[in-house]
């Protein structure tokens, strides 16, 4: 059986949270300057 919502939302979240978290370094990165 396929669960294709389910199976999207883990993957939709964890990008999320990895582009959130390489935002947040870049933005310490350029202050740090």
């Amino acid at each position: 059986t396929d669960y294709p919502s389910v199976q999207r939302w883990p993957n939709r979240l964890e990008k999320s949270a990895r582009d959130n978290l390489i935002l947040l370094i870049n933005i310490i990165w350029s202050n740090s300057w």
